[in-house]
C-alpha cells in the first residue's frame, strides 16, 4: 500500500458538517443581534420623540405670562394663558389625542401615543407621555416649574 497524502471523503464530509453548523450558528446570532438592535433603535426614537413633545410643551409654557390654567376635556388639554391683571384669555393652545395620534392645535406631532396628561398642581405642571415600541411601554414625565406671582 502506498503512502497517499490528503483527507479521506469520511473526513471532508465531517469537517463540511462541523463548518456548516459554525455558519448557520454565527448566522442566526447575526440576525438576533440585528433584530435586537433594531427593536433597540425604535425604543430610542420613540423616547427622543416623547422627549421632544415634552419640550415643546415646556417651551409653550415658557413663551407664556405663565399665569395658565388647563382645561381638560376627555383627551384634550388645553393650556390657556391669562392676563395678570384682567384675567382674560390671552391664548389658548389645545392638545389633543385622537385614536392613538397627538396633535397641537390640530397640528400632527406624533402616533403611536397611548395616553397624554397635563396635570396642574399648585408650583408646577407634570406632562405625562406613554407609548408602546413592539410591546415594551415608554414613558416620559416631566415637572414644569412656573414663576411664582
Amino acid at each position: 500500500m502506498e503512502n497517499k497524502k490528503g483527507f479521506t471523503l469520511v473526513e471532508v464530509i465531517v469537517a463540511v458538517f462541523i463548518s456548516t453548523i459554525l455558519i448557520a450558528a454565527v448566522y442566526f446570532m447575526f440576525v438576533r443581534v440585528y433584530l435586537e438592535n433594531e427593536s433597540q433603535n425604535e425604543f430610542v426614537k420613540m423616547q427622543d420623540t416623547l422627549r421632544s413633545i415634552s419640550q415643546i410643551v415646556e417651551t409653550d409654557i415658557r413663551k407664556s405670562s405663565q399665569y395658565i390654567d388647563i382645561d381638560v376635556a376627555g383627551d384634550i388639554y388645553t393650556i390657556i394663558e391669562k392676563d395678570h391683571e384682567n384675567g382674560s384669555t390671552l391664548k389658548e393652545t389645545p392638545y389633543e389625542l385622537v385614536d392613538n395620534v397627538l396633535y397641537r392645535n390640530a397640528v400632527f406631532l406624533m402616533d403611536k401615543v397611548e395616553s397624554f396628561k397635563i396635570i396642574e398642581k399648585e408650583y408646577y405642571l407634570e406632562v405625562e407621555i406613554k407609548s408602546e415600541s413592539k410591546g415594551r411601554e415608554i414613558k416620559h414625565d416631566k415637572k414644569i416649574y412656573l414663576r411664582q406671582p
